[in-house]
């Protein structure tokens, strides 16, 4: 009989761990631009449609004052967009150097990054906007720093 509870409990858990450990799925992404103000007002947001993105630069256009804009994505059934605020230590950007999905989370890779556009002691967050080569519908993201 206690053969048969640890074999149950052995096979169990090991039914466990595989719903819990999914695949890292790596998404191909293409850096759009850093904003020096707030796009959003949380710390992430995934964009699914046009009328998201229309709301997004409508916001651009009110704080950029005049300044000639590059043409506002189209948003389609293939891609997603990412707006993040990435927390700054000791820079005043950061470069994003890979994005993956794993166990529904969005990871973002990070490293710090000195941007010549930006004072060198800044350390508000900009608003990155990504733009995802593939559908992602996650309800949470960490964005991890590669160089701590």
């Amino acid at each position: 009989m206690k053969y048969l509870i640890a074999l149950l409990i052995i096979s169990l858990s090991g039914c466990a761990a595989q719903i819990l450990n999914t695949p890292k799925t790596s998404i191909e992404f293409e850096d759009i631009n850093h904003y020096p103000y707030d796009l959003i007002s949380g710390k992430f947001r995934i964009i699914q449609t046009q009328e998201e993105m229309d709301n997004i630069f409508s916001v651009i256009h009110q704080k950029s004052g005049g300044v000639r804009l590059a043409p506002i994505p189209t948003v389609n059934d293939t891609e997603s967009y990412l707006i993040f605020k990435p927390e700054l230590k000791s820079t005043n950007d950061v470069e994003v150097s890979g994005i993956y999905v794993e166990n529904n989370t969005l990871f973002v890779k990070v490293k710090n990054l000195n941007n010549p556009q930006r004072a060198k002691t800044d350390r508000s967050s900009p608003s990155i906007l990504l733009k995802l080569l593939s559908k992602v519908s996650t309800q949470k993201i960490t964005v991890q720093s590669l160089n701590n």
